[in-house]
């Protein structure tokens, strides 16, 4: 006799019949996202309030001072042509609801949708950047000036011992027009140093170039090293020569905007990268750091590119909790279990902690539990939003919130036996448990089944 221990996994969805009516209502969409528009009150913060209040996500646990901005200076108190500002989605699908730009030509230029192939704005004694500029040369290994940067420099603290943030680049040189011609190539530069940050950027600021390509040996985002595969669009894509895939090319992070592409992307420019998020760096807890934001054009004021960054994403003191765990997500919990929270912190000593619950669920109000939940962890069953209030040693508060949804588990029906027969009653016999998946499931595409000769390799997830 054999005992079969039995494991199913439901990637866990909503199956409900409504009857369903239906209205139709015509709807015109942006075609756009918005930049530096009145309408948004964030277009009228300065660059420290923009940085402070949009980009950096902390609250109290970090602080910030805005120590240099170059800008275009025909932008100066003319928001059409400022080179920076303030932009939100505008109700399209772009991957950022809303956040900063920085760009070497003007900022609202960047506007979709893409019905120009060569934007280029420029601006008389609009300087380029010794910074970016030696870091595309060191690339290339050739000397090129840049023009028209724009350059974001602040120094800034947190209680927390880490930074990294999300940005996207885009660029007027892509799609099979500048980016063999390493004369014409934009770039941008993400640099922080400070106490304990490694001098390896090999430009004069010093430091390290966070924005350096994910997995790569610090090699620079560009229309260079991320652009079209020929592979991905046989007809538009192409190959400068040189490049070698995960090494100094990467074309799976590049999305084509071109006028005739389906992609459709609701800014001006030709191409861009998926979302990228810059490297971690470790910081020392209240030491003083300095970050340098550059974009510019390189070899001339033609062509622009420009930077967007995620707001909310400079994550500096914020506090993680984990992800979502939703319906939604396929990684809701089962009635019945018990769920540890369990925040990714490094706190000083005398750091305390409170957990509130979302109170009537969907309302944004959070409400302490009685008794207070004080531990740094916590152990919940129920479907909800949870929030953990930190206190670092008196220093700041910061918090986080998750969302857990609670689902009941799949049912299985009782099973036929399974009856084989040992032919040559050499008392060995080959079974195959897989024929019974489609009664244990009931045909529910959404549950997997696996086997297990113990409980506690079902528990493990030890196949046999």
């Amino acid at each position: 006799m054999y005992s079969i221990y039995l494991e199913t996994k439901k990637n866990v969805m909503k199956k409900i019949v409504h009857p369903i009516l239906l209205f139709f209502t015509a709807f015109i969409y942006s075609q756009s996202i918005d930049i530096n528009n009145p309408a948004d009150p964030e277009t009228s913060l300065t660059a420290e309030e923009l940085l402070d209040q949009v980009f950096i996500d902390g609250g109290s646990c970090v602080t910030m001072n805005l120590t240099y901005l170059q800008e275009n200076p025909d932008g100066v108190g003319n928001l059409s042509n400022r080179s920076w500002g303030y932009f939100d989605d505008g109700g399209t699908s772009f991957p950022f609801s809303e956040g900063i730009i920085l760009s070497s030509g003007h900022a609202v230029s960047a506007e979709g949708p893409n019905n120009d192939g060569g934007t280029s704005d420029s601006g008389p004694g609009w300087n380029g950047d010794i910074d970016i500029e030696t870091i595309l040369n060191n690339q290339y290994g050739t000397t090129v000036d840049t023009n028209n940067a724009t350059v974001f420099e602040f120094e800034f603290t947190s209680v927390l011992d880490e930074v990294s943030f999300e940005y996207i680049f885009a660029s007027e040189e892509y799609e099979n027009q500048w980016e063999c011609s390493d004369n014409f190539r934009d770039g941008f530069a993400f640099l922080v140093k400070g106490p304990g940050i490694p001098d390896i950027s090999g430009a004069p600021f010093g430091g390290v170039n966070i924005a350096a390509i994910p997995g790569s040996a610090n090699v620079p985002v560009s229309t260079a090293t991320i652009h079209l595969d020929p592979a991905d669009d046989p007809v538009n894509g192409f190959l400068c020569g040189g490049e070698v895939p995960g090494v100094n090319y990467f074309p799976s992070l590049y999305v084509s905007n071109d006028n005739d592409n389906i992609n459709d992307v609701p800014i001006e420019f030709d191409g861009l990268t998926v979302s990228l998020t810059t490297a971690t760096v470790s910081i020392i807890p209240g030491a003083v750091y300095t970050m340098k934001m550059v974009i510019a054009d390189r070899g001339d004021s033609a062509y622009d590119s420009a930077v967007f960054l995620n707001a909310g994403s400079f994550s500096v003191g914020s506090v993680d909790i984990g992800t979502d765990l939703t319906v939604g997500n396929n990684n809701a919990r089962c009635v019945g279990e018990t769920y540890t929270i369990t925040p990714d912190i490094t706190a000083p000593p005398g750091t305390t902690y409170e957990w509130q619950y979302e109170d009537p669920p969907g309302s944004g109000t959070f409400v302490s539990f009685v008794p207070p939940e004080t531990n740094p962890t916590l152990d919940v069953t129920t479907t909800g939003s949870y929030q953990l209030v930190v206190d670092f040693a008196g220093i700041c508060t910061t918090s986080g919130v998750i969302l857990i949804e609670f689902v009941p588990p799949p049912v299985i029906p009782p099973l036929p036996p399974y009856i084989l027969c040992d032919d040559n009653n050499d008392g060995f016999f080959d079974f195959d448990l897989s024929v019974m998946d489609g009664i244990i499931t009931g045909g529910d595409p959404d549950l997997a089944v696996t086997y297990h000769d113990t409980q506690a390799n079902a528990d493990a997830g030890i196949l046999p």
